[in-house]
């Protein structure tokens, strides 16, 4: 906000101003499954972690909230509740937080790789939808671009705005459009009768839907 950055400047859309909530919990999860249940302008993924604890976390768009009235646990009776899954996980989960971890305003739209002549690195650079699983995978992929590149300045082999630009490229060749697809998938998994047409596709043509998911992931690095 302070440098404000070209996404902090667009008008409330599809892509932006999300809010996240994050909670852990003590329920019967899978220990080798990461489900998402979908909801009216939003979804919720659930995967066990350590300890045999759960991690509860969801997105939606601040629409949601600001319809009832800023509340959390409102949004989620009104909102979440209308989905049976959760309904029953809400219901019967022992929540191990007083309160939820949460983040608002997050933005999916596209951002610059470099600002202030300063090289953006994971989010910053680049968010894709969280039910594409990826993120962590691509904040250190951009940490190996990005070194180097670094390298090549410090030997002298490339100026800084050199440097700058062929960062940018790198970044866009290796995750350009993997976020392109994660957007398209956000947007039909924040609505329900999308989604559920989505996944119903996806289950009957396997070959599809490894390749989504392969158009999300990259190659290894």
């Amino acid at each position: 906000i302070k440098w404000q950055r070209n996404f902090v400047q667009k008008k409330p859309g599809a892509l932006d101003n999300w809010v996240g909530v994050k909670y852990h919990i003590n329920y019967d999860v899978q220990k080798d499954r990461i489900a998402l249940h979908n909801f009216a302008n939003g979804y919720c993924g659930i995967s066990r972690i350590e300890e045999g604890k759960a991690c509860l976390c969801y997105l939606t768009r601040a629409t949601n909230l600001r319809n009832n009235g800023g509340s959390i646990p409102k949004m989620e009776r009104e909102v979440l509740y209308q989905n049976p899954a959760l309904e029953k996980i809400f219901k019967r989960a022992e929540f191990l937080y007083d309160e939820p971890m949460v983040i608002s305003q997050v933005s999916f739209l596209p951002k610059r790789q470099t600002e202030q002549n300063m090289l953006m690195l994971g989010d910053s650079a680049g968010l894709i939808a969280p039910l594409c699983g990826n993120g962590m995978s691509m904040a250190l992929h951009a940490s190996v671009i990005a070194f180097d590149q670094l390298t090549q300045y410090r030997q002298g082999s490339i100026t800084y705005p050199q440097m700058l630009l062929a960062y940018t490229t790198a970044w866009h060749s290796a995750f350009g459009s993997r976020l392109a697809t994660g957007r398209l998938v956000q947007r039909l998994f924040a609505v329900p009768g999308l989604s559920t047409a989505f996944y119903a596709t996806m289950h009957r043509m396997p070959w599809l839907s490894r390749k989504v998911i392969a158009m999300t992931h990259g190659q290894t690095f």
